[in-house]
């Protein structure tokens, strides 16, 4: 009887894990491989918020006993991961190469 509610007591925080780290890393996934664009961060948190809403309603049905605030914990994981994905990967992209000003010889050379 103890086991049964362990994992009745266990499964929310299991479902708010799962889906929020399925969300970050695909936001992740997406603002690090894309290098231009404008609407990455919002296409991210998209495909993001879907894919944990997706997991949080794929994992109780493959959970043996589902409780009804799993799907509270699913839609906050759904929705803060992927602002985690998007931060860390702004965070680890490599830093832009700044352009150097132009030093006087390499002016006088360029002018006709």
């Amino acid at each position: 009887m103890y086991r049964a509610s362990f994992v009745v007591d266990v499964l929310p925080g299991v479902v708010l894990i799962a889906s929020g780290y399925a969300a970050a890393s695909v936001a992740f996934r997406i603002v690090r491989q894309s290098s231009r664009g404008r609407a990455r961060s919002a296409l991210a948190w998209i495909s993001g918020f879907a894919i944990g809403l997706l997991t949080m309603l794929l994992l109780p049905i493959a959970l043996p006993t589902s409780h009804p605030s799993v799907s509270a914990e699913g839609i906050v994981g759904a929705f803060v991961g992927p602002f985690i994905g998007i931060l860390y990967g702004r965070w680890m992209r490599p830093e832009k190469k700044k352009r150097r000003p132009l030093d006087v010889a390499q002016m006088a050379s360029r002018q006709p």
